[in-house]
């Protein structure tokens, strides 16, 4: 369920796709160097670092009785439960090119589910 937004068009979309791909990754190590195969690519090793953490924290307060979390750790946001009043977590997610200090996107989180997303850098997140 997304509140409002603005998408890019499927044509945008199908472009950036045809760069991801983990199988064009090249690791050099008698060089410690990682190279990509295809112009316009990247990877961002912090948001994969992240993630492991969230995941480990998560299954820390998982195993210390705690059902209900949200963790934020700079980008990286992991729901677990719900919120205080038992309702979804809602995420809202901020264009940073926007003069507007609006939500650009509100993302809500199934209870039962453990879920966990990032955004780049420049988008900012908030808590709902």
């Amino acid at each position: 369920c997304i509140d409002y937004g603005i998408y890019p068009n499927k044509k945008d979309i199908d472009k950036a796709l045809e760069l991801v791909n983990y199988n064009d990754i090249i690791l050099n190590k008698s060089e410690t160097s990682v190279m990509l195969r295809q112009k316009g690519q990247s990877i961002d090793l912090g948001g994969i670092a992240k993630g492991f953490a969230a995941d480990k924290i998560a299954t820390f307060l998982k195993n210390n009785n705690v059902n209900n979390a949200l963790i934020d750790l700079g980008g990286n946001v992991f729901a677990l439960g719900r919120n205080i009043d038992n309702s979804l977590w809602k995420v809202g997610i901020q264009n940073p090119f926007s003069n507007i200090r609006r939500r650009f996107i509100v993302i809500p989180i199934h209870y039962n589910l453990r879920r966990s997303f990032a955004t780049i850098k420049t988008w900012f997140r908030q808590t709902i």
